[in-house]
């Protein structure tokens, strides 16, 4: 038998018995944001306690200019920010994302 989880204490259960479990780490998050950061906050939300929880997780907040109120509800979640300015080459921002290992982009305004 096989059973997916997300919670990786599954695979140290020590049952000893042939079931199979894979482990499905949460998907890493890219936000674009551009305003206020009502939808970041909503989907900081769903990744703590909500419907994501365990499933997903907000790596970095993408904003197109600094001092946004996007900003603030990133740095105070604990979220790691880039500025992205509309003259900087695409190949930079996926080179950023690259190395966040970033699975996903949510675009929230």
């Amino acid at each position: 038998m096989t059973r997916m989880t997300q919670d990786s204490s599954a695979l140290d259960s020590g049952k000893g018995d042939s079931e199979t479990v894979i482990f499905i780490p949460p998907v890493r998050l890219a936000v674009f944001c551009s305003g206020a950061g009502t939808t970041l906050r909503t989907l900081l939300n769903s990744c703590r306690s909500g419907d994501l929880a365990g499933r997903a997780e907000i790596a970095v907040v993408v904003l197109s200019k600094s001092g946004v109120g996007a900003e603030e509800i990133a740095r105070s979640a604990g979220v790691q920010t880039l500025v992205w300015l509309a003259d900087t080459p695409a190949a930079t921002l996926l080179h950023e994302l690259t190395l966040r290992r970033i699975d996903c982009i949510a675009l929230a305004g």
